[in-house]
């Protein structure tokens, strides 16, 4: 199979995964997933060579842009009524519960900003 294949292939499974929760804002983080994905790749990948500061601007810019696409496909898909707050009011535990497939275990971690 050709690297096209795979490629068609994980973007069905992410379609899948996307859309099968019942709660609309944990769709639109799921769908927002490639973005986030694609920056810390490209983070991971320049760590190497750019100074701290360089990093931790990335992992801004990296959280800005998913946060963006969070909007953009919120407002796209759902309209103007859709408020996902992640973090805010929702305690780390109960994200991370929701987000986990029914029956897995995913050590839970306190959601902080800097």
């Amino acid at each position: 199979m050709s690297i096209w294949g795979y490629i068609f292939i994980a973007g069905i499974g992410w379609g899948v995964w996307s859309t099968v929760p019942s709660d609309n804002c944990i769709r639109v983080h799921r769908l927002a997933a490639p973005v986030r994905g694609a920056g810390d790749i490209i983070a991971l990948a320049i760590k190497n060579w750019s100074s701290p500061q360089t990093n931790d601007d990335m992992k801004v810019r990296v959280e800005s842009a998913g946060e963006a696409t969070e909007q953009f496909i919120a407002q796209e898909f759902y309209g103007p009524g859709l408020e996902c707050r992640w973090g805010e009011e929702e305690s780390a535990a109960s994200v991370t519960h929701t987000l986990a497939a029914p029956g897995t275990m995913i050590p839970v971690m306190p959601i902080t900003k800097p």
